[in-house]
């Protein structure tokens, strides 16, 4: 009985379909099955839209992808913060723009070939709002959100073909650290002046010695300081991260001059050491 109810609204949309010449009847279909995903169900469970392989080649017809990406998001959404998620709109929408324009050109039927073709505009012909092209790191993300998300539509079992190895993702080169040299290092110690020079020389050296970062820096308390006889003494330093409230804590180790400088802070009069 469901199937024949279902049998009947998609002859009823094709024909619509074809009287005003609208979009394919296999989006239509994907729009009603997705608002219809709670209440039609069949034997094996509920109807699920899906993409289909295409009968010549490596091929998908793609003509609901982007329909799905609404599901992608709802099931992340038990993992990733609000944020996290416009922000995956956001770096996915250039290949959802390309694709609403290319996408009927190609009768939605979605390729490797494709892809790289994506890709490449991406990197060469893409302009932000302000008329600039993409960085590399814009384009490298915007195909990583894709990958995840092709492999979502593989893994859930809506795309019978894993289009996430179709994707080329760009190698992210390594910046080289750039490291102080002697003279450097003086020069910054030399920069500290006014009221607040043992505070910034004792936040120099401490960043120098242990390679805390800034947050990790700005977080410490005099109770996460320990000190050896020596001056040397170590750090337990706590970070929250996330929307999920998850802890990082590492502790680092300092030696006697900047455990020096510490003690001098500590004892110091002033803002710096209330914390």
């Amino acid at each position: 009985m469901q199937e024949a109810f279902v049998t009947k609204i998609s002859l009823f949309f094709r024909e619509i379909c074809v009287i005003f010449s609208w979009t394919s009847p296999a989006q239509i279909m994907a729009k009603l099955l997705l608002s219809l995903q709670p209440i039609a169900k069949t034997p094996e469970g509920f109807i699920v839209p899906s993409l289909s392989p295409h009968p010549v080649g490596d091929a998908i017809e793609a003509d609901i992808l982007a329909d799905l990406f609404p599901v992608y998001l709802s099931e992340r959404s038990r993992s990733v913060n609000p944020t996290t998620l416009t922000n995956y709109k956001i770096q996915t929408q250039p290949f959802f723009d390309w694709w609403h324009e290319h996408g009927p050109r190609r009768s939605f039927v979605l390729t490797k070939a494709l892809l790289h073709q994506f890709a490449d505009w991406l990197q060469h012909d893409f302009r932000t709002r302000s008329g600039a092209k993409a960085s590399r790191n814009t384009v490298r993300t915007c195909l990583t959100r894709l990958r995840a998300f092709f492999r979502w539509l593989h893994v859930s079992g809506r795309s019978p073909l894993d289009m996430s190895e179709w994707l080329p993702i760009p190698a992210q080169p390594r910046p080289t650290p750039h490291i102080l040299n002697s003279d450097e290092i003086h020069r910054l110690f030399a920069a500290c002046e006014g009221s607040l020079r043992v505070r910034n020389m004792a936040l120099i050296a401490f960043l120098l010695e242990t390679g805390a970062r800034r947050k990790e820096a700005a977080a410490i308390t005099w109770e996460n300081v320990s000190f050896h006889t020596d001056f040397s003494g170590y750090c337990r330093l706590e970070v929250v991260k996330g929307y999920l409230d998850f802890d990082k804590r590492r502790t680092v180790v300092f030696g006697p001059k900047s455990g020096k400088l510490l003690q001098l802070l500590r004892i110091t009069p002033g803002p710096a050491t209330d914390s």
